[in-house]
């Protein structure tokens, strides 16, 4: 999912609210409301690659044109956000040139789905 200012960048749909219930999944909508995007910038929401593809530059490809996609959007930053165990994806935003800017302590919510918390990392555009 990708979204701008002025557009809703989660729904929490039914779908979503049965695999981690109800309640988790107006927290996280509440999160995500409360986390303001600037006007020009890019927020990444999903982002994913098979298990079986990993390792073979696809998560580099896709980055890559999301920001080709974001300069031709006179976009000047992409924001993302990854859960803080992905350790793989991590490293991969982290060589792309993504920094963190926070980390917010969710494992009052998140424990059971095996995760304490939710890194924001952004990149410049230039």
């Amino acid at each position: 999912m990708l979204s701008k200012k002025g557009i809703p960048h989660l729904t929490i749909d039914a779908e979503i609210r049965k695999k981690i219930g109800f309640l988790k999944g107006w927290l996280l909508k509440l999160y995500f409301t409360i986390t303001p995007l600037e006007k020009d910038e890019l927020c990444l929401q999903m982002i994913s690659v098979s298990s079986k593809a990993r390792g073979k530059g696809i998560g580099k490809k896709m980055l890559d044109y999301l920001e080709a996609y974001a300069k031709s959007d006179d976009s000047s930053q992409i924001t993302l956000d990854v859960i803080d165990n992905n350790l793989g994806a991590l490293k991969l935003y982290e060589r792309e040139g993504y920094r963190v800017t926070k980390h917010i302590n969710t494992k009052i919510f998140t424990r059971g789905m095996g995760f304490d918390g939710i890194y924001i990392m952004k990149k410049a555009i230039g």
